[in-house]
C-alpha cells in the first residue's frame, strides 16, 4: 500500500512540475484597468510600484498600461523581498483625456 502511494505522489509531482516551470517564468505582478463607468480597458495609464523605504517610497518600477489596459510584468527583474510594498495609479491624465473625448 505504502509502495502505491509513493509511485502515485511521484506520478502527480511529474505532471505538477511543467506548470511550476512555466509559472516561475512569469511575473509576479500584473495589472488591469477597468474603467467603471463604460466598462472599456484604460489605455496609456501610468503605473508605478513603490516599496516604503526608512524615509519614504522608493520607486521599483514603472510602466504604461496597454490598449487592453494591462501591464503584464510590473515587478523589476530582481528577486522578490518581504516589505511593504504599493502600486499607484496615475488616473489624472487619463480622466482629463476621457473628459475631453466626451466634450468634443
Amino acid at each position: 500500500m505504502l509502495k502505491r502511494y509513493l509511485v502515485l505522489s511521484v506520478a502527480t509531482a511529474a505532471f505538477s512540475l511543467p506548470s511550476l516551470v512555466y509559472a516561475a517564468q512569469q511575473n509576479i505582478l500584473s495589472v488591469h484597468i477597468l474603467n467603471q463607468q463604460t466598462g472599456k480597458p484604460a489605455a496609456d495609464v501610468t503605473v508605478t510600484l513603490e516599496k516604503k523605504a526608512d524615509n519614504g517610497w522608493l520607486q521599483l518600477n514603472t510602466a504604461k498600461t496597454d490598449k487592453d489596459g494591462r501591464i503584464k510584468a510590473l515587478w523589476p527583474e530582481q528577486t522578490a523581498t518581504t516589505g511593504d510594498y504599493r502600486v499607484v495609479f496615475k488616473t489624472g491624465d487619463y480622466f482629463k483625456k476621457q473628459k475631453a473625448m466626451r466634450q468634443s
